[in-house]
């Protein structure tokens, strides 16, 4: 009897399918990982951002002279953020202004940014 060479089994074997499972699950969790570490990077920046932009603000109000305290909360909707100032003078008369804005984030971690401003002399 002649086998008949034309009846060939086609298909992936077990193997290969075990390993084709293995490795669409490790690209599944790199992609996971990458997902939630930039999530929480986006929220950060946007905290910090935040910071930046209400720390401006309150550093200006303090070179102007509308501001007359050196540590505070900061209003609604930004209640979570806290502002510290320290003030040095200068030889040539000029004030620094080192100003701290610190927060927490959701998951409970301390930031802080810092702001360097001037005031002149009069």
């Amino acid at each position: 009897m002649k086998k008949n060479k034309d009846l060939q089994e086609t298909g992936f074997t077990l193997l290969e399918v075990l390993i084709a499972i293995t490795i669409t699950g490790l690209l599944i969790a790199v992609f996971t990982s990458a997902f939630v570490q930039i999530t929480q990077n986006q929220s950060l920046l946007k905290e910090r951002m935040t910071a930046v932009m209400i720390g401006r603000g309150k550093l200006a109000e303090l070179i102007y002279g509308s501001e007359i305290g050196l540590s505070g909360d900061f209003a609604e909707p930004y209640q979570r953020y806290q502002w510290i100032a320290t003030e040095e003078s200068l030889s040539d008369g000029y004030q620094k202004i080192d100003f701290i804005v610190k927060w927490r984030d959701d998951r409970g971690f301390s930031h802080q940014t810092i702001l360097v401003g001037y005031r002149y002399p009069e």
